[in-house]
């Protein structure tokens, strides 16, 4: 009974740790702050801690005989013609046989340590995961405030070429060839910001924040 309560109660706590809404922050965390998140408070790390305590309960019930208690069975039969009263008694006496115990033992004690190894593998996934994501994050903010200043210079610089255009001062191609740089620019300005979508959502889920708000991200 131990056992299984034990066993409801981690199943419990895991699942109130995923369908719990998240906590939002106002601004993108520091590597630090990701780094300890996606190890104590990431769905991972949330997943490999449930999946430790369960092993760890299991190892502490281990000890105990798993067969069912002494059980006493009691027939009563009435004689069809006769007032006789015939009864059997039967008395159930489960026996653990030798070893048994050291073997659930041994087996509980190899569960946790593969749960624990496990739990070590799955969390320095998710950290190296966080990282990466914030790290891409980052660089996708800086391309874009390149991209929008470039695509500004761009602007002005065919708006330059289209007076001069007018004015006879020179030629279509050079407009052409204004207008596709700033069109270069538009199209680096839309992968950077496709590029910060997808580095906040891996972010997100991997240190269990959202929404993470990104300052310089709208502009």
């Amino acid at each position: 009974m131990t056992k299984r309560r034990t066993h409801l109660a981690a199943t419990l706590a895991t699942l109130i740790a995923i369908t719990s809404p998240l906590p939002a922050i106002a601004g993108p965390p520091t590597l630090p702050e990701v780094v300890e998140r996606a190890r104590t408070k990431g769905p991972a790390a949330t997943n490999a801690s449930a999946d430790v305590q369960i092993a760890s309960a299991t190892r502490a019930a281990s000890p105990l005989p798993s067969v069912l208690n002494p059980t006493l069975e009691v027939i009563v039969d009435r004689g069809k013609y006769t007032q006789d009263v015939q009864a059997i008694a039967m008395l159930y006496l489960p026996v653990e046989i030798t070893g048994q115990r050291s073997l659930r033992i041994g087996e509980a004690e190899a569960l946790l340590r593969w749960r624990q190894s496990d739990a070590r593998r799955m969390i320095a996934l998710a950290v190296g995961e966080a990282v990466s994501a914030w790290g891409e994050l980052l660089v996708s903010v800086q391309r874009l405030h390149d991209a929008i200043d470039g695509e500004k210079v761009a602007r002005d610089e065919a708006a330059y070429f289209r007076g001069r255009l007018e004015a006879k001062d020179a030629s279509a191609v050079e407009v052409a060839m204004a207008e596709g740089e700033r069109a270069r620019w538009l199209q680096t300005r839309a992968e950077a910001e496709l590029a910060i979508a997808r580095a906040k959502t891996r972010l997100e889920l991997a240190i269990g924040l959202s929404p993470i708000e990104v300052p310089g991200a709208d502009r």
